[in-house]
């Protein structure tokens, strides 16, 4: 997160998004999602997990449905953000 957003300045030092996007590629994604964070004071770091929709070898969340199913509204999707304080 930015050193000059709220949430970073209330002692909070990461947070976990889990989020739906509709890009052509994995560059595309990337870009996406970067731009949309940031709107948000959040910077990508990196990816727990990325996959295609397709290749889900598990039954889709509940949330993970809503996300997609809105993704027609706008390619990126996510409504949850999970702050953390730092390791100190």
């Amino acid at each position: 997160m930015m050193p000059d957003s709220a949430q970073y300045q209330s002692g909070n030092r990461g947070a976990v998004v889990v989020f739906a996007c509709h890009a052509d590629d994995i560059v595309d994604c990337c870009r996406m999602v970067t731009n949309e964070l940031a709107e948000h004071q959040l910077i990508l770091r990196g990816f727990e997990h990325l996959i295609d929709q397709g290749y889900i070898d598990r039954e889709i969340s509940t949330y993970e449905r809503e996300l997609i199913d809105r993704l027609s509204a706008y390619p990126v999707q996510f409504q949850n953000v999970y702050y953390f304080k730092g390791d100190a």
